[in-house]
């Protein structure tokens, strides 16, 4: 295979292929508009065209480091790449959030003399922005111009061309072109486009493609720094090697027990981990240098749990080595998912509250959010956030980093540390040391939990091994200390008999070798022949007989003394089907208290260990901000200074969370180059590269590989979180394209090479980073189903039984284990409902509608209102319910409806599927809009993929309730939606009556 750069590179191609099918207008300089403009007649003004080349030339003089005209270097230039857009549409509607609303869909490539002359690219094919393409790219986007399928058809048409690279195509026969795949994508001229709720507006607007701000700007300067890298990236290295790898199995059975200690703190203590969290969270921390850990998670199966344990256990764990805090890096590819991990870093519960608030004044959480500049402080309220880049921040963390603040934030600590332990520290440093040295205790006690659980397991499964009779077996959470103690005594009389010389026999008075000869009955040991057989060995075994007994006494005394100071009820189990059996115990007792060992070492020392911590780091943060004030040691943009300002604000929020476009901007530093001819100082600017402590990544599943990969540049290690059976990325790279991208960096010379690579989620064009994630693994788990690669959490707890049991069925094989239980018998509605109800389904263009659904829905609300209010114990119902549609048409459709019926459409979670992964709401109501009438395959039936209807579905904790004909759901196939009408209950949309 090809090696590293070509792999980068390729995914650099990619990256910039997909880009330059987005236009962001806001993120465009000197954008010009002209309202009598016919593009046909290959003209613009003479003025904008020298406008723009003007700045076009500027800007390429600046680049190298040229700023006056007169300068004998100054370069020229008479032509430049521009874009068309030859109308845009504007939303008709009344309300405001709709107002000077305008999308410009369809652009058109071409060069501009100074005279406003234009001429074919070398690139023909016109942009279409991808947002408005169907399957929807951008989940708040309501309007479809065209769909990925059309645009692939329209890329068949054969292209103009000249008879010589010389001579130009004749502008005239571009624009042919250009209106034959306008039509071909929309049916339609471009002259005569129309599409419902938007007046077309043949105004031309245009702009030099150099000012087109690239949104993935950051990343693609991460690539450009990469590709000429000579320092070593392992964690990047690891991520791209398509190598599929051995791997081991990931930790179980005596693995639990053998690595407990490992687990050092728990940030909330309301939830302990469950089994398969902790197999994951123990694999991880046993995992090699510059691990990727691959954690498959299924919908409700507690991820954000786990993350916040690996964050816990990591602040913890720098807190006794007491050196510096470690940097955590939390990303995905959109803002729901960002918001969904800042949520619950802010909302980490605790029955301590003592502890748990924090000691210094006006300041909870433990995550800051690193938004876009433009981002609002109205939707930042109540967040840690931190805007800007190396030349300076803004927000939460940067309000604090005054002298009055730290003054009267050191008493306000110092105030609550003093309550805490009734006494009166001298300094900081004082406090600091007594806090880690309290983590230190707790670490301790864990260690010898660990230590003492071990050899008494140990010793009682040597002495079982010699027992004889089922009866005296001794059972871990009920031993007999009598028993023991006869049982010593009977092989310590043997060990003193070891130089008679009838040892021997004494010995088979005491052991069998034959446990089925019913003259044995009496015995209690077994041994076997070839030991009683040799002198020596016989007395060694009755040695180590004797050695086990002992361990396993004092072993129970110090268990028990341990268990005593911690306040622990449990014995630790060393099987993970017992682990499995006990929590099936739990799930049906009538009480929830935690008792299993592990269970009670979260809610307990691990949480208070990690409260402790997150004080300790609040002191070394007041001393670090401190000094950083007054000596001004963070300084300047180089790399110590940019470094040590990340690390002191790591120790207030170990976790920093971004998209992928918003996060490489905050973690690059300068490097002074010398003077340019001017004078005047030149900076590099570069990554941070190996510097963050832990990368986490959020919904891999839906990550393409070439928007996140660059990111395991700045990382040590990683661990990446998702699900394959829900919503998949939106792949904007045509397989061509990607396989004229391969060939061109020598990665394959044939296009059935692909087939590898597609399997192993390495393709820009249907790859994603959590298939690379698992390639990448060490671990595998082991599944009824086979081996799976990478971790998987199986504990179900966010629906009713009923309800993920069609998940369970349809995407994930039985292997996910429910937890919540069936729905109650005072629950409102079932759990699987349908109202069959026939409508019609009208095409939108390259959308869907059923307004008989619409109306069905609102007439539902309207009856049930009251009842759910009662049920749920809320004054309005918005927040109960989701609502979910798999076209963007019948969701707009939904929301004009309920607005008009009084609902406030933001507090109801509405949207199309891809909107909604990661929600979750008491009711969801699904309308499925086709009728029995439509030809084809339906849309969440395409390919036999589970993701859209088991998102879908999921989303319900406990009604799942579906709008629609019914008679488009056969449960005699094997399709999605036939599999989900074997799970509903169909009730004729008369009963609504």
């Amino acid at each position: 295979m090809a090696n590293e750069k070509n792999w980068l590179q390729y995914y650099k191609n990619s990256l910039t292929d997909s880009e330059n099918l987005a236009i962001d207008i806001n993120r465009i300089k000197n954008l010009y508009q002209e309202k009598t403009c016919f593009i046909g007649n290959g003209t613009i003004s003479a003025k904008h065209a020298t406008e723009m080349l003007d700045a076009e030339e500027r800007r390429i003089n600046r680049l190298k480091g040229i700023s006056k005209k007169d300068s004998s270097n100054w370069r020229e230039i008479t032509e430049t790449e521009i874009l068309i857009a030859p109308f845009y549409l504007e939303h008709l509607s009344e309300n405001t959030s709709f107002q000077n609303k305008t999308i410009r869909p369809f652009w058109i490539p071409a060069k501009v003399n100074r005279s406003g002359q234009l001429s074919t690219s070398k690139e023909l094919f016109p942009l279409i922005v991808r947002n408005y393409l169907a399957p929807i790219a951008d989940v708040q986007n309501d309007f479809i111009f065209s769909s990925t399928e059309n645009i692939l058809d329209a890329r068949e048409i054969e292209q103009p061309f000249s008879d010589d690279e010389e001579t130009a195509i004749p502008w005239d026969e571009y624009w042919a072109y250009a209106n034959q795949v306008f039509k071909n994508i929309t049916y339609r001229n471009i002259s005569n486009y129309r599409t419902e709720d938007y007046q077309t507006v043949h105004e031309v607007m245009y702009f030099a493609t150099s000012s087109k701000i690239a949104t993935a700007k950051s990343i693609l300067f991460l690539y450009d720094n990469i590709i000429n890298e000579v320092e070593e990236l392992p964690l990047l290295s690891k991520i791209i090697n398509p190598v599929n790898r051995e791997r081991k199995n990931a930790i179980t059975n005596d693995g639990f027990l053998s690595y407990n200690h490992f687990h050092s703190g728990q940030m909330s203590n309301q939830f302990p981990l469950s089994i398969s969290q902790r197999k994951t969270l123990l694999s991880y921390l046993t995992s090699e240098e510059n691990a990727v850990t691959a954690v498959n998670g299924p919908p409700g199966t507690g991820k954000t749990t786990l993350l916040q344990s690996v964050v816990a256990t990591e602040f913890v764990k720098s807190a006794i080595i007491g050196e510096e805090p470690p940097v955590i890096l939390a990303c995905s590819s959109n803002n729901q998912a960002v918001t969904n991990i800042i949520d619950s870093f802010i909302n980490s519960e605790s029955t301590l509250k003592s502890l748990s608030n924090r000691w210094i004044p006006d300041f909870n959480g433990y995550a800051t959010y690193l938004p876009s500049n433009s981002k609002s402080p109205k939707s930042l309220v109540n967040i840690n956030y931190l805007k800007g880049n190396l030349f300076g921040h803004e927000g939460t963390l940067c309000d604090l980093e005054n002298e009055n603040y730290i003054a009267d934030a050191e008493t306000f600590f110092l105030n609550r540390f003093r309550d805490y332990y009734e006494f009166e520290p001298e300094t900081l440093e004082d406090v600091y040391n007594h806090l880690q040295e309290e983590i230190i205790l707790i670490d301790d006690e864990l260690n010898n939990g660990t230590r003492i659980c071990s050899d008494y397991i140990n010793s009682i499964d040597k002495i079982n091994e010699i027992l004889i009779h089922p009866k005296d077996k001794i059972e871990k959470d009920k031993i007999h200390i009598l028993n023991l103690k006869e049982w010593r005594n009977q092989i310590n009389k043997l060990k003193l008999a070891a130089k008679n010389a009838d040892f021997i026999e004494q010995v088979k008075k005491v052991f069998s070798t034959n446990p089925q000869d019913p003259h044995h009955l009496e015995y209690t040991f077994y041994v076997s022949e070839t030991i009683i057989a040799d002198e020596k060995l016989a007395l060694e075994f009755v040695k180590d007989c004797l050695a086990n007994f002992n361990l396993a006494i004092q072993s129970n005394i110090k268990l028990n003394d341990w268990k005593q100071r911690n306040n622990i009820k449990g014995y630790p189990f060393v099987s993970e089907e017992q682990m499995w059996d006990f929590e099936y115990e739990k799930m049906n007792a009538s009480t929830k208290k935690h008792q299993y060992f592990y269970d009670e070492l979260d809610v307990s020392l691990r949480h208070k260990a990690f409260l402790l911590a997150t004080h300790y780091w609040e002191a070394r943060w007041l001393e670090a901000t401190k000094e950083a004030l007054e000596n001004e040691t963070e300084k300047g943009t180089g790399e110590k200074a940019i470094s040590e300002k990340w690390r002191r604000r790591a120790m207030l929020t170990p976790c920093f969370v971004a998209t992928f476009y918003m996060a490489p901007p905050h973690f690059i530093y300068s490097q002074f180059q010398g003077e340019n001819p001017e004078g005047k100082p030149i900076f590099e600017y570069l990554p941070l590269f190996n510097f963050i402590d832990l990368l986490i990544i959020d919904e891999a599943g839906q990550v393409t590989p070439e928007v996140s990969i660059p990111l395991f540049s700045l990382a040590k290690k990683a661990i990446v979180v998702g699900d394959l059976q829900q919503i998949e990325p939106i792949w904007s790279i045509p397989t061509k394209i990607d396989q004229g991208n391969l060939v061109n960096q020598n990665i394959i010379t044939h296009y059935d090479q692909t087939e590898v690579l597609k399997e192993l989620g390495f393709l820009a064009s249907n790859g994603s980073i959590m298939k690379m994630a698992q390639n990448a693994c060490e671990f595998k788990t082991m599944l009824p189903t086979g081996s799976q690669p990478g971790m998987v959490l199986l504990e179900h707890r966010r629906c009713n039984d009923e309800i993920i049991g069609f998940c369970n069925e349809l995407a994930y094989g039985g292997i996910l284990k429910p937890m919540k239980g069936t729905a109650p018998e005072h629950q409102i509605f079932p759990s699987m409902l349908a109202y069959h109800i026939e409508g019609v389904s009208e095409r939108r263009y390259n959308s869907r509608c059923n307004l008989n659904e619409v109306n069905a829905i609102i007439k539902w609300l309207r009856q049930n209102e009251v009842a759910i209010q009662e049920a749920y114990e809320v004054e309005t119902i918005e927040k109960v319910l989701g609502i979910i549609t798999p076209f963007a048409s019948q969701k707009n459709e939904l929301s004009k409806a309920l607005i008009e019926a009084g609902y406030n459409i933001n507090d109801i979670k509405l949207g199309t599927v891809h909107a909604l992964q990661g929600a979750e709401r008491d009711i969801v109501l699904f309308s499925s809009v086709y009728s029995n009438l439509d030809e084809g395959t339906l849309f969440f039936d395409k390919d036999d993929k589970p993701n859209m209807l088991n998102v879908a579905v999921s989303r319900a904790k406990d009604s799942f309730i579906l709008f629609g004909d019914t008679r488009v759901f056969d449960e005699s196939k094997q399709t999605p939606s036939g599999v989900l009408k074997k799970h509903l209950s169909v009730l004729e949309m008369a009963s609504l009556n």
